[in-house]
């Protein structure tokens, strides 16, 4: 914004926004409103009327400076484009504004030329930013409220407040105000204009104020009229948000339509389907009686139901001589004239208000815009409680659902840092209290299980991925397994919350600690069966070769034999061995080398690898040894293998096992990588969606299908991960699966927990 004569200081202008950045209408509607002060109103109005009596060059300035008392503005000002149309000057300024007094300003450099473009009221927020000249006023604007005001139906200037700190803000009372005051502009302008211009004739100049007196009264009148509406509307607003029955709702507004309009019958109804109105609540305070039930669509005559559907708004003055209401059964319900307002969502006719009187009216537009207004309101508020009883509804059922699961709700308020919970979660976690501080929840949980569900916690609180976590629960009478999902609800501005449930998981665990030990036991069956054959192959020769020393006479041939006999025992010895270390089980994690995991876990599967035809390929590239529960990592590794050659046999292929040193892109820690993959014939996309699952097998009676879902399991106690991938196209079918684990990450005590339970 700028001043005729006032030149720029030489500092660069910022790069404009949009105008479309800048525009802020609609937080009028959304902010809160302050109720508005008829009174000051009339008294500003009055003292208008006095300024134009007794001094009509001054009305104008006198308006803006009423309006910038009245709107508790910074700044307030009324301008008027020039008659060229490229700038605007401004015959009033109050406030910051002041030295704009009697100045110009072009039109594009300020927001008065949007504002007449559009033809409407327009609310700004920071408008230099599209605006650069409005900068150089020395003051800023936080907020700009215009409004426009009109000679011969035409926008022609704006009557404009403005703040110029970011704690001032505008409501929709202060744009009414400017919006009935521009009225005012107009008249007071046309009065000024026709007294610059008639400076001969005292007698015309009279006649001329005396008619602009009598157009600024009608303009009062008029005024009063808008205010006695709004201050109904106003009314109705407050006494349906006192009640959530939408009944009540449609009532209150029909008796206050009724009432104000002098009719004799006003009510609702609703689309039972698109041929029947259901009538739903009314009022009535004459001879019509109140319509209930139902009624056919077709009553209401071909051409009224057309306009009805087209969601036209309709006043008719007598039904007898409309051509809408023709063929329509009105006079049957009493009606003779009526204002009808459809209530139309996404396109269909889905409800509508009536106003029905016994005798015939005309009615004035703006009679049908108060019913209009009443109708979107009410049906705004009765859509508004129709929601909020079916989401009640929802909750309940959800909360009667989640009970019957068994599952506890709770919640996480980062603000005050409290945990929020159920009365089904206070009992699982065993606090005297269901609302406490965070740390008080993760005192409850076992201290081995703490500092994990605590980190997995965090992560899930910063939106890195939702809660999924399982811990055990310390309680007066035993220890409990829970497991705890939950999601981050965003807060724009402030900091996200946490929704979730959390279920006793302590019978499910106690399951798959069966499963397990079940699976081991079927382990050990199909090892004892593997051990016995490669043990049973140099005792057989051992048998044969003392029975050839018995018999012989050939001292040097008797030593031979009893030489290849104690090598076959030394075989025999040094499968038993690996046997034992094989099922070593250890209670605290030690350090191993990959070779040894395999070397061990190959020792009994030598008869089998021979029998199927399967040749052994092995790259050892790792170096550092692994910490790990090294009876786990042998179970994982056997059962790896020995499905390795069931899919290779009978007709054999490669066995390839590699090792090597690596990292783990999501944590950054070093690890070890084993990759075990046959030649077989490779796994179907379905078979593979479902090989961790358990009690999936492919091997019919011979297999549990619990092998790969406890390797996977052992794998994550590991904080490792197991994959897989399969091909079934030849030449290049066969499966290879990949284990990663971590060479420096203390593994936890897993398996204590079960054995004290309720």
């Amino acid at each position: 914004m700028q001043n005729t004569g006032q030149q720029n200081s030489g500092r660069p202008l910022p790069v404009p926004v949009s105008i479309e950045d800048v525009l802020i209408t609609p937080e009028l509607v959304r902010r809160p409103s302050r109720s508005p002060d008829y009174a000051a109103e009339n008294r500003a109005i009055l003292t208008l009327a006095d300024e134009m009596t007794a001094n009509p060059a001054g009305a104008l300035q006198k308006l803006a400076e009423l309006v910038l008392d009245m709107c508790r503005a910074g700044s307030a000002g009324l301008s008027l484009l020039e008659p060229a149309g490229d700038a605007f000057r401004w015959h009033a300024a109050a406030g910051a504004f002041a030295p704009l007094l009697h100045g110009t300003s072009p039109r594009e450099a300020t927001c008065c030329g949007a504002v007449i473009a559009r033809n409407q009221t327009l609310l700004t927020g920071a408008p230099g930013r599209h605006f650069p000249a409005m900068a150089m006023l020395g003051v800023p604007i936080c907020e700009y409220l215009l409004v426009p005001w009109h000679l011969q139906g035409k926008p022609v200037g704006t009557l404009s407040v403005a703040v110029h700190t970011p704690d001032q803000q505008f409501d929709a009372e202060d744009a009414r105000l400017l919006e009935n005051l521009s009225r005012f502009a107009s008249a007071a302008y046309q009065t000024v204009s026709a007294l610059q211009n008639v400076k001969a004739g005292n007698d015309e100049l009279e006649r001329r104020v005396m008619k602009r007196t009598r157009a600024l009264s009608l303009a009062y009148e008029e005024l009063r009229c808008h205010e006695t509406r709004d201050g109904l509307l106003l009314r109705l607003l407050r006494d349906q948000r006192r009640t959530v029955d939408p009944l009540a709702m449609m009532r209150t507004a029909a008796e206050t339509v009724g009432q104000h309009l002098e009719v004799d019958r006003v009510g609702f109804f609703e689309m039972a389907d698109d041929d029947t109105l259901c009538f739903t609540s009314g009022w009535t305070g004459g001879p019509l009686p109140a319509l209930t039930g139902t009624f056919p669509a077709a009553g209401l005559g071909i051409s009224y139901l057309a306009e009805a559907r087209s969601g036209r708004t309709l006043g008719i003055e007598d039904v007898s001589y409309s051509p809408l209401t023709a063929d329509s059964a009105f006079a049957s319900i009493g009606t003779v004239s009526l204002v009808y307002v459809p209530i139309v969502r996404f396109g269909r006719w889905y409800a509508g208000m009536y106003v029905n009187h016994s005798q015939p009216r005309k009615w004035v537009d703006d009679e049908i815009a108060f019913v209009r207004e009443v109708a979107e309101q009410t049906w705004d508020a009765v859509e508004r409680a129709k929601a909020q009883r079916a989401l009640g509804i929802s909750e309940e059922r959800l909360r009667l659902a989640v009970e019957s699961a068994g599952q506890a709700t709770w919640r996480y308020d980062p603000r005050r840092g409290f945990l929020i919970a159920d009365a089904h979660m206070q009992s699982l976690f065993a606090m005297a209290e269901a609302e406490a501080p965070l740390e008080c929840w993760f005192a409850a949980i076992h201290e081995h299980d703490r500092a994990r569900a605590r980190a997995e916690f965090t992560e899930a609180a910063h939106g890195e991925h939702p809660l999924d976590s399982e811990f055990r629960v310390v309680q007066p009478v035993g220890i409990r397994w829970v497991r705890a999902r939950a999601r981050l609800i965003a807060d724009k501005g402030a900091p996200g919350r946490m929704v979730g449930i959390c279920e006793d998981i302590t019978t499910r665990k106690l399951a798959e600690a069966s499963l397990q030990q079940t699976e081991k036991l079927a382990a050990m069956g199909r090892l004892a069966s593997s051990i016995a054959h490669e043990i049973n192959n140099p005792l057989e020769s051992v048998t044969n070769l003392l029975y050839l020393a018995r018999i012989s006479e050939d001292p040097a041939a008797v030593r031979s034999y009893l030489d290849n006999a104690d090598q076959e025992l030394r075989r025999a010895s040094s499968i038993a061995n690996q046997t034992l270390r094989f099922h070593k089980q250890s209670t605290t994690p030690a350090a191993v080398s990959c070779e040894e995991l395999f070397a061990s876990t190959l020792a009994i599967y030598q008869g089998r690898l021979r029998h199927a035809h399967v040749a052994v390929d092995k790259r050892k590239r790792a170096r550092r040894p692994l910490v790990c529960y090294e009876g786990e990592i042998r179970q994982v590794l056997s059962n790896l293998i020995s499905n390795a050659i069931d899919a290779m046999s009978p007709v054999g292929g490669r066995l390839l096992l590699r090792s090597r040193d690596g990292m783990d892109w999501k944590t950054g820690h070093p690890c070890l990588i084993l990759t075990i993959a046959d030649t077989g014939p490779g796994m179907s996309p379905e078979t593979l969606a479902k090989v961790f699952e358990p009690f999936f097998t492919t091997k019919g009676t011979g297999g549990t299908g619990l092998g790969l879902w406890i390797s996977q399991e052992i794998i994550h106690r590991h904080h490792g991960r197991l994959s897989i991938r399969s091909s079934q196209k030849r030449p290049n079918s066969g499966t290879v699966f990949r284990l990663l684990l971590p060479l420096d990450t203390p593994i936890p005590e897993s398996q204590q927990g079960l054995e004290k339970h309720d």
